[in-house]
């Protein structure tokens, strides 16, 4: 029975282990980053995406609003506190992009983030 319960144990272990080295992977995969208080955004340039974190539980949402040469768009996060939420975009290589975090009550904006700027190819790519 000793036997069953450390096998048990040591599978949760493994378990928690690799997600909680999954999570951190993913997050550190991000191009970049922007964060203020009640959220965060990054970008993801593989698989050109967005993710936007609750990071307060204080009833506001945050987004993320991007814009790069003829779109623009809007990632938002309604979830609450500690979620996040993923947008996936299908944009051109080798552009500009500019993105913020926005907090907003309702439709009231209350702060938000300075520019980030960015390029839609890998790193170390050619921004045109």
């Amino acid at each position: 029975m000793r036997k069953v319960y450390a096998a048990a144990a040591t599978a949760v272990l493994w378990v928690a282990a690799f997600w909680g080295a999954t999570g951190a992977a993913i997050a550190a995969d991000a191009t970049k980053c922007v964060e203020i208080e009640g959220g965060r955004g990054c970008w993801y340039d593989y698989g050109d995406i967005f993710k936007v974190t609750d990071t307060k539980g204080d009833g506001y949402h945050p987004e993320v609003s991007w814009q790069t040469l003829g779109r623009n768009g809007t990632c938002k996060n309604y979830n609450g506190a500690g979620t996040t939420v993923t947008c996936d975009y299908d944009l051109a290589e080798n552009q500009p992009l500019v993105f913020y975090v926005k907090i907003w009550d309702g439709n009231i904006q209350i702060r938000y983030s300075g520019a980030a700027h960015t390029c839609t190819s890998k790193p170390g790519g050619t921004c045109s």
